[in-house]
Parts: C-alpha cells; sequence; structure tokens
C-alpha cells in the first residue's frame, strides 16, 4: 500500500487504544446537516475467514491504500483507529507507527473507499489480526496540525450512513459468521432485548453495563456431572464491565474465577494467566454442555435487565501453537482483574450477543444473537439521525 502521510506515535499495547497528545489545535467540525434523502445503511460481510492465535474468530475484508492491500480484520468497538499489523516499518520491535490513507470497505458487489484515514501499525508478537475502529472521536495527534475524525464519522459526514450507528455481532465458528451494518443493524441476526443502555458520562467508556449475575445450568462439581443451577455471583455485589470486542476475554472479579473454576475443573496457569482445559476435562465439558447465563443493567443491581445465554462452545477456545504453549492449547476464555478498571466484556461473549450502538441518542442495546438454521435473508432497518436540535450537540470529543 502507499504509506501516504506517516508519523510516529505511541500506543497502550494492552488495550491498543490511540494515545491524543496535547492539546487540539484546531476544532472539530460539526456534522453536516442532514440529507433531505437519507443513505441506506452499509453492510459489510465478513469474508468467511476463521483466524486467530487466541479463538477462531470470523474476519471482515479490508483493502488500505492506492494498491488496495487486503487485510482480514477484527472489530473493535472502542477504537477510532482501523488499526494492522506491522506495515510502515519493518525494524519495530514493540512499537507502533500511524499514517493517514484510503480505507476501502469490501461491500457485497463493490468497495467503498474513504480517503485520509488514521490508519496504525502494530508490531508486537501477539497483534496478529488487524482492527476496524468503530469509535467516532477525533484523534490528536501533536505531529498534525488539526484532529482527524474517525471511519464512521466521516461516513456520516459525507452522506454515505444515515447516522452515527452500527449493529454488530462477532459471530461464532460453531455457528455462523459475524455480521456487520454501519448506519443501522440486522434485524435477522438478533433477539430484541428491548431494553436500552444509556452512555456513561465518561466517553471512553460507552459501553459500560453492570453484570448483575453470571449462573449456569450444569457442573462438573465433586468431580462428576451435576445438573444445578449455581450461581457465580451469589453473595458478591455485581461489577460495571466495559464491552470490548478488540479483547478476546472475559475479565472478571478474581473470586467470580475461582467459582468458575472450580465448577469446571479448569487449571489456571499463573504464568500464562490463562485457564486451561486438559484433554479429560475437555471431553467432561463438551458432553455436559453447561450454559452460562449473564443478566446485564444499567446498573450493578436492580432496574431494566436482559440476559445473554452462552452455550459451552462460546467458552471451548483453543490457543494456537506457541502462544503461548508449544502444543495448540484448550482454554477457558475468563481472566482475572486485578482491580474495576479492568473488568471488560470481550469477544467471546460477542459471539451469543448482538450490539446495536446509537451514538447520536448515546444510548445502546445488548441482544441474544439469533443463529437459526437456515440463516435468513438480511433484514436491514436504518437508524434515521434524531431530529434536530435548536441547540446542536457539540462535536465529538478529541482523544
Amino acid at each position: 500500500m502507499s504509506t501516504g502521510t506517516n508519523f510516529h506515535n505511541s500506543f497502550d499495547e494492552v488495550f491498543l487504544r490511540a494515545i491524543a497528545l496535547g492539546t487540539p489545535p484546531a476544532a472539530p467540525m460539526a456534522l453536516k446537516p442532514c440529507a433531505s434523502t437519507q443513505p441506506a445503511p452499509l453492510v459489510v460481510p465478513p469474508d468467511l475467514n476463521w483466524s486467530g492465535i487466541d479463538g477462531n474468530w470470523s474476519t471482515f475484508p479490508i483493502l488500505l491504500g492506492s494498491s488496495q492491500q487486503a487485510f482480514s480484520i477484527l472489530i473493535s468497538t472502542t477504537n477510532d483507529i482501523t488499526f494492522v499489523p506491522n506495515l510502515f516499518n519493518d525494524s519495530l520491535s514493540n512499537g507502533g507507527d500511524f499514517g493517514l490513507d484510503t480505507v476501502g470497505l469490501q461491500l457485497q458487489d463493490s468497495v467503498l473507499s474513504t480517503d485520509q484515514q488514521i490508519i496504525g501499525s502494530v508490531a508486537t508478537r501477539d497483534f496478529y489480526l488487524g482492527l476496524l475502529g468503530l469509535g467516532t472521536t477525533y484523534t490528536n495527534f501533536s505531529t498534525y496540525n488539526q484532529p482527524l475524525p474517525s471511519l464512521v464519522w466521516t461516513l456520516k459526514n459525507q452522506s454515505r450512513i444515515p447516522s452515527l450507528s452500527y449493529g454488530y455481532t462477532a459471530g461464532a465458528s460453531y455457528r455462523y459468521p459475524g455480521s456487520l451494518t454501519l448506519g443501522g443493524y440486522d434485524k435477522s441476526r438478533f433477539e430484541p432485548s428491548n431494553v436500552d443502555f444509556t452512555f456513561p458520562v465518561d466517553t471512553a467508556q460507552n459501553l459500560t453495563v453492570g453484570i448483575q449475575s453470571i449462573t449456569t445450568n450444569n457442573t462438573l462439581n465433586r468431580g462428576g456431572l451435576t445438573e444445578d443451577i449455581t450461581s457465580f455471583t451469589s453473595g458478591t455485589p455485581g461489577h460495571l464491565s466495559l464491552i470490548d470486542s478488540k479483547v478476546p476475554h472475559i475479565w472478571l472479579p478474581r473470586d467470580v474465577c475461582d467459582r468458575i473454576e472450580q465448577a469446571f475443573r479448569l487449571t489456571y496457569n499463573p504464568r500464562s494467566d490463562l485457564y486451561v482445559v486438559n484433554n479429560t476435562i475437555h471431553t467432561q465439558l463438551v458432553q455436559l454442555n453447561p450454559a452460562l447465563t449473564f443478566r446485564l443493567g444499567s446498573d450493578v443491581s436492580g432496574g431494566n435487565s436482559t440476559t445473554i445465554v452462552l452455550p459451552y462452545s462460546a467458552f471451548d477456545l483453543v490457543l494456537a501453537a506457541g502462544f503461548p504453549y508449544s502444543n495448540a492449547t484448550h482454554y477457558f476464555p475468563i481472566r482475572r482483574a486485578a482491580n474495576a478498571s479492568q473488568h471488560t466484556i470481550g469477544r467471546a461473549f460477542l459471539q451469543e450477543a448482538y450490539l446495536v450502538v446509537d451514538y447520536e441518542r448515546s444510548t445502546f442495546s445488548v441482544n441474544q444473537a439469533a443463529m437459526p438454521s437456515p440463516l435468513p435473508q438480511h433484514q436491514i432497518i436504518a437508524i434515521p439521525p434524531p431530529v434536530p436540535s435548536p441547540n446542536p450537540a457539540a462535536s465529538p470529543p478529541v482523544r
């Protein structure tokens, strides 16, 4: 690809969130007035590849630069930038470069190209696949003379999508690939929860929900197959958690992890900080097929809530050989959170959940993904922009 404008900056290697440097030298532009005829939502089909070193993930195709270099990428519900594996500088070891270039979305019958988009090139052994950020904030670099809008913001401002919104599910290798709709959602891919959550004040934590309870219908307690309803959260307060699809795991309080470990006879490896599953236990868990039910609310308890059910298949993931073990290894994708800031609902959860996010109304919903067989035709629903206010909202924040 052509590297376009290239500038170096730093990034958080743990969560791959771009760091904004300095204060914005210029005010971000506001959205253009809505056109009299609204554009249709964009359906971005998956590329039908299943890739990953920490699971078998559904990927989406993008084309970068004038040469349209192809990448299979994952979706990030928290980033505003497109990230790809090391691209600009082969000598990088554990750093990253950022540049401006064209991002092409591979649609069903065409490529939709958007110029002057931020592309982050990441050089780290663990960064196996790229990320397409669905955020809407501007990013500011001290070496560039103006804040830079995100891809979704640019698409809305160019009247290519009806609103700053999207529908997304990660898909599951044991059922169907992922689904992404910009400016709307695919009604055929979920069962409506009829519960809307509101963005918190902290714009970096927009998709925050309260995990009020986690239960299962079957366990391996006492060394045998046990059919019972077991709560992993009884006697403990609920906790707030950020939905972040670029993270593969579900990060939970230590005591919750301990209960899940005991119930399913997992083995915690302190060196890798992962819960591995030996072949004997794996066979038993596949036979048992426990389902975990997450109750989500706007707070840690009370109020309207919705439940998302995940079968064992959603947790039956495999680490590729060499990452970090010498042989391919079954593991259970929960992680011990050191503190509340690490509580995260990652991609494993979104195999069975469908997000509908509306930035212009500051609301979102978490719905049970629907996977009927055969998969029905798309039912694409546009999310229109709000009725213009006499006091328009300010431009999005700058990071």
